[in-house]
């Protein structure tokens, strides 16, 4: 109820803002262009999930690159798969809550968004399963920002930690 979720819809470009504006290096930031370098994985993975197979939703990413073909992009749907622990010819709906959180992980590191923000990604993952979900996304050159209320997960992978307070972002002293 702090306000976690409506700072990161908006910061990703998914809520537009009611005043004021985002800039990254003192540079404003359109809805659109949020929407291009911040990706969001939803707390519910399900909100990010549409296609029938596992393949096809980390592959979406690719579907009008022109430059790589169909085997190319086949082998790095696989690749990627791979990386997240799944199988591609698997369905979304009939996996666990875990493993479609993990499915919504690699469709990120397709994207390849410079900046991530994750929702309550250790909900229904042990802390290394997470942990490594966010190595690979970091591995992929993307900043990341983790919401959690888990304090124990967040002083594992956090290199700083921020609070809502009535409204404020605060940088809390250290590590908790």
């Amino acid at each position: 109820g702090s306000g976690k979720s409506t700072l990161s819809r908006s910061l990703c470009g998914l809520d537009s803002l009611v005043a004021g504006s985002i800039s990254v290096n003192g540079v404003e930031f359109t809805q659109k262009q949020l929407q291009t370098n911040v990706g969001y994985l939803f707390q519910n993975p399900d909100y990010g999930i549409f296609l029938p197979t596992v393949g096809s939703e980390i592959g979406w990413s690719l579907r009008n690159n022109k430059e790589m073909s169909k085997k190319e992009k086949e082998q790095l749907v696989l690749e990627c798969a791979n990386l997240f622990n799944l199988n591609v010819d698997d369905n979304p709906t009939m996996m666990s809550y875990g493993s479609r959180k993990r499915v919504q992980a690699a469709v990120a590191y397709m994207l390849n968004r410079p900046f991530l923000i994750i929702d309550e990604l250790d909900s229904a993952l042990t802390y290394a399963d997470s942990y490594k979900i966010v190595e690979l996304l970091r591995s992929n050159g993307s900043a990341i920002v983790i919401i959690s209320h888990d304090y124990n997960f967040a002083n594992i992978l956090a290199k700083r930690i921020y609070t809502i307070v009535d409204g404020n972002v605060v940088e809390k002293e250290g590590l908790l």
